[in-house]
């Protein structure tokens, strides 16, 4: 640590620049353990700025040339078993250009660089890795977080406040996310590396901010998205490309009663977003889905395949309730229709029995309930072959 610059108890004045180089962030974690669940396990802090000061009536200080470093960060639960693959690290985090001007409500930051973020979690039903983490495990009976109403007096504070900040540019480079859950095979997808920028943000919110974004997931799946926002207003156009999606990775998705899998396809799209009022309005997209196959459950054959189906000049206006495509295109199709002896298809046969009868049970008042001829009729010996039909058409 050092300072150096003056310091006037008589004008209640002072003003130098101080200096605060490789402090460790996990002595700072020690003083404040007793209330947090997770432990900064490594950690530097770097802290640098030009300061004047006075403490006089009225309180009035300044910072210029401000620099804020943090580096070789890792945070670790303290619960390590009950929260294992959790974690974050951060290669280093720069805040540059730091300005603040008590007197004239004013806080301006020139950049903030991240690079190296690596965020380690996952979800189980209810429970979110990260936020146990940081908050601790809720309790039962827990409100959800609710608070009461600010007050008059301090909305009035808050209104009354009118800081203006700004930051020039935020970048995110080198960054990672390992997320396990049960909402994708494989559970665990890694997106890396994780690439972003925004420029010109600015509170009130006011300005066009121009930004960019981009990542890749498994080394498979590429997404970019990039646009312009008018951050007062919320409006702005996004263009985004999505490509190499597999969609097997969705089949934990699919409803239970579904006896069928996606077996293979690929995704990908390309279109441009139009918000208002931080809102999509309007998407407009190409989009195509290619080599995709599904089996029924038990059956070794697939059940139906395409090698291409495109869709050009899709336009869904969500404010204005309209869907309009252009052009659908498919190829290559094949389908495989299955004939049972009782003159059932095997395309109803995906749908377990029991869906029918319970969306049938709901939708019955219960003295009114009878059985359906169909539901009721006894199923075939699924090991009496009927007569198989290929068909196929570009």
């Amino acid at each position: 640590m050092r300072w150096e610059g003056t310091l006037s108890l008589p004008s209640a004045l002072s003003e130098g620049r101080f200096e605060v180089a490789n402090f460790s962030l996990h002595d700072l974690w020690r003083g404040a353990e007793p209330w947090l669940d997770f432990e900064v396990v490594e950690g530097r802090l770097d802290l640098a700025a030009t300061y004047r000061v006075n403490w006089g009536e009225p309180l009035a200080y300044e910072l210029a040339q401000g620099r804020l470093a943090i580096r070789e960060v890792d945070i670790a639960p303290r619960r390590t078993d009950e929260l294992p693959d959790t974690g974050v690290g951060l290669r280093s985090l720069e805040v540059t250009g730091i300005e603040v001007d008590g007197a004239a409500l004013e806080a301006t930051v020139g950049g903030v660089d991240l690079d190296g973020l690596a965020v380690n979690g996952w979800s189980e039903g209810e429970r979110i890795s990260l936020v146990e983490m940081f908050s601790g495990p809720v309790e039962a009976g827990d409100a959800g977080g609710q608070s009461d109403p600010p007050s008059a007096q301090q909305e009035t504070t808050a209104d009354d406040a009118q800081w203006r900040a700004s930051i020039g540019q935020v970048r995110i480079g080198g960054s990672t996310l390992n997320w396990r859950s049960e909402y994708t095979d494989p559970a665990t997808l890694t997106v890396a590396p994780i690439e972003a920028e925004v420029g010109n943000l600015n509170w009130p919110l006011a300005g066009q901010a121009p930004f960019r974004l981009s990542l890749s997931v498994n080394d498979e799946a590429d997404f970019e998205a990039q646009g312009e926002l008018a951050m007062g207003e919320g409006g702005g156009t996004v263009a985004y490309t999505l490509a190499g999606l597999p969609l097997p990775w969705f089949n934990p998705n699919l409803p239970t009663a579904l006896k069928a899998s996606i077996t293979g396809g690929v995704a990908g799209f390309e279109g441009e977003l139009t918000l208002d009022e931080f809102a999509p309005q309007l998407i407009a997209l190409d989009a195509q889905i290619e080599n995709f196959s599904a089996r029924q459950e038990g059956v070794e054959t697939v059940f139906t395949s395409w090698d291409a189906v495109r869709a050009k000049a899709l336009e869904v206006d969500l404010a204005g309730r309209a869907f309009k495509l252009g052009q659908l295109g498919i190829n290559g199709y094949s389908g495989r229709l299955h004939i049972h002896e009782d003159g059932s298809i095997n395309a109803s046969r995906i749908w377990q029995q029991e869906l029918a009868a319970e969306a049938d049970a709901e939708d019955t008042p219960p003295r009114a309930r009878r059985s359906h001829p169909e539901t009721a009729r006894k199923p075939p010996n699924p090991r009496t072959p009927g007569p198989s039909i290929s068909r196929k058409s570009c």
